[in-house]
């Protein structure tokens, strides 16, 4: 209102000011895209087609599409993907989606030149996939509810960043709606590990 009524007048002034609108208004469209999700998600809507997912290949296409964050934060990416991994029974734009969320926490919460590393492994006809950083943690009272939704650590923080509070919330949904479970292991200053996993393809008798 200030800029249309021309109460800001300065260029440069306006410039800021779009941007925060600029900024305000992708993580409203985030927010709103994401309670859709979970409205779908909760209200058993949504039925996925289940594929064989090559999890390293996966992981490659992630990576680089979020190769302009981990640029502009400095972060390097570590990944240590067992060589006899089995195939993964999923749907290949949900694990997309629940990887790019965990990767993209770990970018935002951790310190430049730090790194993330993307690991995965399998046991019991589970694969198991690890997202761990190197940030400053999280205290013991915010455990059980970090998969909660707006549930949020460093609330202030968490808003300048752009997130909305649902992440974890939809990784959550979306694992448990292939079967598979979510975990996290953390301690302050330490760095968290968000991990989760998924059926694998029943191996031929």
């Amino acid at each position: 209102e200030a800029i249309l009524d021309g109460t800001i007048s300065d260029p440069e002034a306006q410039r800021h000011y779009l941007k925060v609108i600029h900024q305000e208004t992708v993580r409203l469209t985030r927010l709103i895209r994401e309670l859709l999700d979970l409205a779908q998600m909760e209200a058993g809507k949504i039925v996925w087609e289940l594929h064989p997912i090559e999890v390293s290949e996966l992981v490659s296409r992630v990576l680089f599409k979020l190769g302009p964050q981990l640029e502009q934060h400095q972060i390097s990416v570590k990944v240590d993907i067992s060589q006899s991994l089995p195939l993964m029974l999923a749907n290949e734009d949900r694990m997309e989606q629940v990887l790019t969320n965990l990767i993209e926490n770990a970018i935002r919460y951790s310190p430049p030149s730090k790194t993330v590393t993307v690991k995965a492994g399998s046991d019991n006809g589970l694969v198991q996939i690890e997202v761990s950083d190197e940030g400053p943690g999280i205290p013991e009272e915010d455990l059980p509810h970090i998969w909660d939704r707006f549930h949020r650590v460093e609330k202030s923080r968490s808003r300048s960043l752009g997130g909305t509070g649902l992440g974890l919330a939809i990784v959550k949904q979306i694992v448990e709606a292939h079967g598979g479970k979510v975990g996290v292991h953390s301690q302050p200053g330490q760095g968290s590990t968000f991990f989760f996993s998924i059926p694998a393809v029943p191996a031929e008798n």
